[in-house]
């Protein structure tokens, strides 16, 4: 396996001496900073695995996440990196971050009494008679400019973080198991996170050796650190084996992982293969993926039935649609221009193939989930059927904030007058069926006003009581519809999905878009802190399974085949100038 430790490390003598050329060469290189501080704690020569980790620090983007397999070592070499900060600036402001108030002073108190212990950073030492600050959980080095801020703080996520200012933020395993199990849980981390980032952080333009480092193993499929990508922030990772499968970590892996051969142990120096192996028996198939191969693919693919991907994404037309459309699942048909909003590695693809030959659609049916005051949402979703496949046009699946005021209520009949809909159905368990008796005489006044001249045929209104775990029954309604690839839906509208918490002022935006609450939800009760768009599209499904129960292959040669029929038929009558009788066909 290939060293990447630095050529200017110092031999290790019997009787451990730091020479200056040592001394200088760890003020430029923090990895022969790291090997002196290893040697003064009695520890082995750090890992070729730790110097990675170690030039990273040193050198990668300002925002940044090391996710390293559980034992490497990481919060050790990130304690001593803020030794080196220090050392070679008195006047950086470090703040460290945990779960937890004791794991955060933890860090602190071992990096103060390293300053105790390492005979040439004695002079960094607080002075509590020049008035330095020496508490274990904030403390001033010595020499350093008086500041509000101590040289180094140690605080929980969940505390006082509002009015701390730092150069360099450390967060040392903020995602554990008790506050990240739910989804409620792991948004209000990411708030917190987002502070620590956004309030916190000094300006670059003011420091050196400013950034904000996040330090952890997966603890969930759907893990903070994931989400940290599209705050602007890089990930790197350390497995404990070279994968099999490196694209699973799309381009993530530290460089160099891939240099020995696939299953062997990344750092053997510290686990090896047999030692791994009793790990996997320890922590499970999953606990190991998550925790010693940080891969979140596996969880992802058993536990969020639904994806994105198995999606057809393409325009759609109000009033016909293709006779047969064949999804793909291949990279070359992945519509890379929209934005990834599922779970790692999910995505949204266009169609692999589309018939030249179009039909009016078999039905179209609107379904309503309604809300009364506060921030719940009225949702609906609108499909239209053909050949078997489901089509959600422009503005066929959505929310609105009121409940039954009539701005929602006319919005929404004009939507289904709009999209022609034949059939609308409302769930009936809120209110014990009032929203509809308010809905009724708008809708059915919608649908008799004129538009172009024309009357609009009007629309069946319809109640539906659902009973049952509604995790379980979206799950067991969608799943199957999806999995088979039988839902066609808009271009624009998924664009208009994916970008509406962008301009929501609302702090639960992201929450309650429709494709945050598909890939996250799961069989687990109470799963979703919102699930009504959800709700809205298994139900205009649910209305639908009839006409699935059609073959799309089947329907579509049926189709051509009544049309060709029917052009033969009009070639006749304009030859023979009468009507062709039954059997004429077989006269020719």
């Amino acid at each position: 396996m290939r060293r990447s430790c630095p050529s200017t490390l110092p031999e290790r003598p019997r009787s451990f001496v730091v020479s200056s050329r040592a001394l200088n060469a760890a003020r430029t290189d923090f990895r022969v900073f790291l090997y002196i501080i290893w040697k003064h704690l009695g520890l082995p020569d750090p890992t070729p695995r730790q110097y990675e980790i170690a030039h990273y620090l040193q050198h990668g983007p300002r925002r940044k996440v090391i996710m390293a397999f559980r034992g490497v070592g990481k919060s050790w070499i990130t304690s001593a990196y803020v030794l080196w900060l220090l050392w070679n600036d008195v006047d950086v402001k470090v703040l460290v971050v945990s779960a937890s108030k004791e794991r955060s002073d933890a860090f602190s108190i071992f990096t103060k009494r390293l300053l105790g212990e390492v005979e040439f950073l004695h002079h960094l030492a607080p002075d509590p008679r020049r008035g330095d600050r020496d508490s274990n959980v904030a403390f001033d080095v010595r020499g350093c400019t008086a500041a509000h801020a101590p040289s180094v703080k140690s605080v929980g996520i969940t505390g006082q973080i509002a009015g701390s200012r730092a150069d360099y933020i450390v967060g040392d395993d903020v995602e554990v198991p008790n506050n990240s199990e739910t989804s409620t849980q792991r948004e209000k981390l990411i708030s917190r996170v987002a502070e620590l980032g956004g309030a916190v952080l000094t300006p670059q333009a003011n420091n050196t050796h400013g950034g904000c480092t996040f330090l952890g193993t997966y603890q969930v499929e759907d893990s903070l650190y994931n989400a940290l990508e599209d705050r602007g922030y890089t990930l790197r990772i350390w497995p404990a084996q070279v994968p099999v499968d490196a694209a699973r970590y799309q381009g993530r892996l530290a460089p160099g992982i891939m240099d020995a051969p696939p299953g062997s142990a990344c750092d053997p120096d510290r686990f090896d293969n047999a030692e791994l192996a009793e790990r996997q028996v320890e922590y499970g198939a999953a606990g190991y993926a998550l925790q010693f191969m940080l891969d979140t693919t596996p969880g992802d693919e058993n536990k969020h039935p639904l994806k994105t991907g198995d999606f057809i994404v393409m325009d759609v037309d109000d009033t016909v649609a293709p006779d047969r459309v064949v999804w793909s699942g291949a990279q070359k048909h992945t519509l890379e221009h929209l934005p990834r909003v599922g779970l790692h590695g999910d995505t949204f693809q266009k169609p692999m193939h589309v018939s030249d030959a179009f039909s009016e659609y078999g039905f179209s049916c609107m379904y309503i989930d309604p809300s009364g005051r506060g921030k719940d949402q009225t949702t609906y979703a609108i499909v239209k059927g053909l050949n078997g496949v489901l089509f959600i046009p422009k503005r066929g699946w959505g929310a609105f904030a009121g409940g039954y005021d009539k701005r929602t209520l006319t919005a929404l009949a004009l939507l289904a007058k709009e999209h022609r809909v034949n059939e609308v159905v409302v769930e009936s368990n809120f209110g014990d069926g009032m929203w509809t008796e308010l809905f009724s005489p708008v809708l059915h006044e919608t649908y008799r006003l004129r538009r172009d001249g024309r009357l609009h045929k009007g629309c069946s209104l319809e109640e539906e009581n659902v009973t049952g775990q509604k995790e379980l029954r979206i799950i067991d309604t969608l799943e199957p519809v999806l999995s088979a690839h039988r839902i066609v839906i808009d271009e624009s509208l998924v664009k208009d999905i994916t970008r509406a918490k962008e301009r929501s002022l609302d702090v639960d935006a992201a929450l309650k878009s429709g494709f945050y609450q598909m890939t996250r939800l799961t069989s687990d009760r109470g799963c979703l802190k919102y699930d009504d768009w959800m709700d809205a599209l298994s139900g205009a499904v649910r209305k639908a399974q009839d006409h699935l129960g059609l073959n799309p292959r089947l329907q579509s040669k049926k189709r051509k085949a009544d049309r060709i029929d029917k052009e033969l038929k009009k070639f006749v009558e304009n030859i023979r100038g009468r009507q062709p009788q039954k059997g004429w066909h077989d006269t020719l």
